[in-house]
């Protein structure tokens, strides 16, 4: 009695949610006994059950109760399906003759409902305010708001089904337009190949970083670029493995296109440094190739050579020791290094030779070696020795005491021109040659002796260790100044030490001289029988005291006795008539 009493307490306490698929379980098991009560002495009780399951799976019986069912477990968000099992059955069927109803509620703490609506309605305003929130930060907020929070697990599977459902316009939101291509979710209207009509028409050019390690120099591994060429008619691709991404790998990648392929219309690259490098663009436009600059974060200007990066990392990279992965996700827990940068580059042109090229595409439904050699369509190509003069990298000099100077090197020749401009096309193979032109036109070939047997990349990469060599040097004797204290050994401490070694000296009184003509005479000057004069002979004196004696000054006994002194010295006795005079002058 205690028991169905409890029973009775938590059917009765348990939500309307809970309630509705507790009843919908009763339904089931009634039309179950049903179809047991009729075709039980006929099969057998194993295979009675069998066949109601078969029936209710493959929705042949009980329609209106599965029905019932899928749109509760929609309307709760629920991803379990409504179909049957045996173990199923036969678990309601004891939990319903032990607790009747109560025994068919779902067995969560809040009475049998996973998740209340206003939690998911709290939930998705929270991803619509920040599509990128995380699960952690949605579960936080969710304590602060709500009394009773669903646990961290339920919180990420209904904000996962939210993202996933609302994903576009989501990105719309937030990220308007640009995300909607960037994420490759915008609406493709028409094919981006639907105006080629034969192989060369256009190629794509890319470079990506290769998602795997091969074996380096000083390294146990190194990721390399990996720039891919793919024609947009046919989808016949080629992958090549380079350390940097120079203008002259580009060039010379594209050279081995044309040589392979032949010479393409247009050529759309990328806008990195590398490809709209002036040596680039210079050889593009003398072979007379169009050329379209992709605008910079535009990956679906290019959307072929991008799509193919992907295949070549599923099928190739991902099956070969060092595989890295694209993210973290996909990252290996033990990366074994295996290859070298040529093994690999043979792997990936086999690859694309014999395996790539001879795959029907899902797009064209043809081979790409088939569409490639489509019928009545003629190549055209270049000779190679052509293609590497029109590749060289080009700078302008002038002819100074008969040769052209370029990074050190001084290349002669009898026929440059003298005090001209000339322009030099530099080989990359041979750093003791270039070859010189003049308006135009080819003229020579200068050499530099010196540079006989060296490249410009080894020149450049000698000056590069030189340099290195220096810098270890400054950074040795970085460490040996800070050793030691040298604060105190400059020009200030060197004057303060001087000081203290001076010695010790009397000053000297100095005998002062003063102009009495420098200055008229003012109030504040003291009378002249107080002032004390130097003169530089006596002659000046005689002038001085004549003239004072003119304006009838009193003259003091020692200047009376100069006087008659100097009157009487026989030396003095030729200027008295001079002195005279100009003292009568001085004194007017």
């Amino acid at each position: 009695m205690m028991n169905d009493l409890r029973s009775n307490n938590l059917y009765a306490q348990a939500s309307e949610s809970a309630r509705e698929i507790a009843e919908i379980r009763a339904a089931i098991l009634k039309l179950y006994d049903e179809f047991m009560a009729s075709h039980q002495a006929k099969l057998g009780i194993e295979k009675a059950r069998q066949r109601f399951i078969e029936l209710w799976n493959n929705d042949l019986f009980g329609r209106d109760i599965k029905e019932r069912w899928n749109d509760f477990n929609k309307k709760n968000n629920r991803k379990r399906d409504s179909d049957l099992s045996k173990d199923k059955l036969r678990n309601w069927e004891i939990s319903f003759k032990e607790s009747g109803l109560s025994g068919l509620l779902e067995h969560f703490n809040n009475g049998g409902v996973r998740t209340d609506p206003k939690v998911i309605e709290i939930i998705t305003k929270l991803i619509f305010e920040n599509h990128l929130v995380r699960y952690k930060d949605i579960y936080e907020a969710l304590q602060i708001i709500c009394k009773d929070a669903p646990a961290p697990g339920t919180v990420r599977n209904i904000a996962k089904k939210i993202k996933e459902d609302n994903w576009a316009a989501l990105v719309l939101k937030h990220e308007g337009q640009r995300g909607l291509r960037d994420r490759n979710l915008t609406v493709a209207i028409g094919k981006a190949d639907g105006d080629l009509s034969e192989p060369n028409a256009r190629i794509e050019l890319d470079t990506t970083l290769a998602d795997i390690m091969v074996k380096g120099e000083n390294s146990a591994g190194k990721r390399l670029k990996l720039v891919g060429v793919i024609d947009v008619y046919s989808r016949n691709a080629r992958f090549f493995l380079v350390h940097i991404e120079s203008s002259r790998a580009i060039g010379d990648i594209i050279k081995k296109c044309i040589l392979l392929w032949g010479c393409p219309k247009e050529i759309v690259i990328d806008n990195g440094s590398a490809y709209r490098n002036k040596r680039v663009i210079r050889f593009l436009k003398r072979i007379g190739v169009k050329l379209r600059i992709c605008t910079p974060g535009e990956p679906v200007e290019k959307p072929f050579i991008e799509r193919i990066f992907r295949t070549v990392t599923d099928q190739v990279f991902r099956r070969l020791p060092g595989y890295t992965g694209n993210s973290l996700k996909t990252r290996p827990r033990e990366i074994k290094v295996a290859l070298t940068k040529d093994e690999l580059q043979i792997i990936l042109d086999d690859w694309c030779e014999n395996i790539y090229a001879e795959r029907p595409h899902s797009t064209t439904k043809q081979r790409p070696r088939e569409r490639m050699a489509k019928q009545g369509y003629i190549p055209y190509t270049f000779k190679e020795e052509d293609l590497d003069i029109l590749i060289m990298s080009e700078v302008e000099r002038t002819v100074n005491r008969g040769c052209v100077r370029y990074q050190g090197g001084r290349y002669f020749h009898e026929k440059l021109p003298e005090g001209c401009r000339v322009e030099i096309r530099i080989n990359d193979m041979d750093a003791s040659k270039v070859l010189v032109y003049f308006k135009g036109k080819f003229i020579c070939e200068a050499r530099d002796l010196i540079r006989e047997g060296t490249t410009p990349k080894e020149i450049k990469e000698a000056k590069r260790a030189r340099n290195n060599e220096l810098r270890v040097k400054i950074k040795a004797q970085e460490q040996l100044l800070k050793k030691y204290d040298l604060s105190k050994t400059g020009i200030i401490t060197s004057i303060e030490a001087a000081k203290k070694r001076r010695p010790i000296e009397i000053p000297r009184k100095a005998r002062l001289v003063e102009f009495p003509n420098l200055l008229g005479p003012s109030a504040s000057q003291e009378p002249d029988d107080q002032k004390e004069f130097f003169f530089k002979d006596a002659t000046e004196k005689y002038v001085f005291l004549k003239r004072k004696k003119l304006h009838n000054e009193v003259l003091t006994k020692d200047e009376r006795k100069f006087i008659e002194d100097f009157l009487e010295d026989e030396h003095y006795q030729l200027l008295l008539e001079d002195l005279d005079n100009q003292a009568r002058r001085e004194a007017i």
